[in-house]
């Protein structure tokens, strides 16, 4: 692993947690705006305004750690785990919306 990488790999984790904070609370105020949610769809979704914001910065800093006792490139692919729970956060909604 190179700093370099380690150091755009932490920025762009950073820049990706506000977008998907963003993401999350437009996604959840336009399902709890159109359909009628159970008390437990409701607090996932407020749940979620703050668990994929918080796992991109756990993902960076377990990518620090990693860098920093010497591991392999492989923990690089731990910068995807984010983007794939946003994705099937997405899909979750769209079920819940029925679009």
């Amino acid at each position: 692993m190179s700093l370099m990488g380690v150091i755009l790999g932490t920025l762009g984790q950073l820049m990706l947690a506000f977008m998907l904070f963003m993401f999350s609370v437009f996604m959840g105020a336009g399902a709890a705006n159109t359909t009628e949610l159970q008390p437990w769809q409701t607090a996932l979704l407020n749940g979620a305004i703050y668990a994929l914001p918080g796992l991109c910065v756990l993902t960076a800093a377990g990518v620090i750690v990693s860098y920093l006792a010497g591991t392999g490139s492989s923990q690089y692919h731990w910068y995807w785990l984010p983007v794939v729970v946003a994705v099937f956060y997405g899909v979750f909604v769209g079920l819940l919306t029925g679009r």
